[in-house]
């Protein structure tokens, strides 16, 4: 299998060396069933930040939290390839300040039909030069075609 043939990678968004939430962009899940929010920790400045996900009508619409019950991490183990399934608490978690890789799973039947759009969203650390960012794989297209349906917006 070749990811770019079958799915849809997106850039989520970044921080890098300044104190900032990651506020990713939007992708649209109405087009997909699955889709695996990434995030890749480099360094977070000894500071946690907050990760929760959001859903909206429209990718300048209003959102509301999605809700969520687990991730997957490899905390403090970057270079490990074996992942812990983790439960979260109210739909949120914190990044580790050790370099490490979170994976949200999102199911398009938890979506809603009126709120198709996807977006990562963490807190500001606190800390100084946190190096962290994130990407979106979208998977199992809805309707088959060549090349699988745009997922940005």
């Amino acid at each position: 299998m070749f990811l770019p043939e079958e799915g849809k990678i997106v850039y989520a968004g970044g921080v890098d060396g300044a104190n900032a939430a990651l506020v990713g962009d939007f992708v649209n899940m109405g087009l997909y069933e699955h889709c695996d929010v990434v995030i890749i920790v480099d360094d977070m400045d000894s500071q946690d930040a907050e990760v929760t996900l959001d859903q909206a009508a429209t990718a300048a619409g209003a959102t509301t939290t999605l809700g969520f019950d687990y991730m997957w991490t490899n905390s403090a183990a970057p270079t490990a390839d074996s992942y812990i399934k983790t439960a979260v608490t109210s739909d949120t978690f914190d990044i580790d300040t050790d370099a490490s890789m979170y994976i949200i799973p999102v199911e398009g039947s938890s979506m809603g039909a009126t709120t198709p759009y996807l977006q990562l969203d963490s807190a500001a650390p606190g800390g100084n030069t946190p190096t962290y960012g994130a990407i979106y794989i979208l998977t199992r297209a809805r309707y088959q075609s060549a090349d699988p349906p745009d997922a940005t917006v």
